[in-house]
């Protein structure tokens, strides 16, 4: 039986079952806005599962918005069905590899790389998303003003 207890069993934080209807917001294939409806399935602190019908690609970013609360949320595709940071950054590693003009890849590498305190090499990740794709600035700056926050708020506050 697995245990929580156990360390080799402890997350960051719990899992939840939960299905919320929330809106997902990304650019298609074509670079187009689409928005999706979709149901949350599990959540934590530091993430979550969502099932949607639009294909999605390691490295994008979206937005994701609570209807209910008109809260909104920038973040990522790490993995298909598992979120471990260092297959996110193998994953992202591929992508990027398979199609070096991704900026979205290399933003979502470099927000990995903050999250592990990897300061100069994210910036390297940051700095070639945007060369590549100058409109991601806005979505960009404001989920790395996310990090920083999170790094700097006492323990029992941070959030993701």
């Amino acid at each position: 039986m697995i245990s929580s207890s156990d360390p080799k069993n402890r997350r960051r934080s719990e899992r939840v079952m939960l299905q919320m209807r929330i809106t997902m917001i990304a650019d298609d294939v074509n670079r187009k806005p689409k928005q999706e409806e979709a149901l949350t399935q599990v959540v934590n602190a530091h993430g979550g599962l969502l099932k949607l019908k639009m294909e999605v690609q390691v490295g994008q970013l979206m937005r994701l918005v609570n209807p209910k609360k008109k809260m909104k949320q920038n973040c990522g595709v790490l993995r298909g069905a598992k979120s471990d940071l260092d297959g996110a950054l193998a994953d992202l590693g591929k992508s990027i590899e398979l199609n070096p003009r991704n900026g979205r890849a290399h933003a979502n590498r470099g927000m990995i790389m903050l999250l592990r305190r990897q300061d100069i090499e994210a910036q390297k990740e940051f700095d070639a998303a945007l060369k590549i794709d100058s409109s991601l600035r806005t979505d960009l700056e404001k989920s790395i003003d996310q990090i920083i926050k999170a790094r700097q708020a006492p323990p029992a506050t941070r959030r993701p």
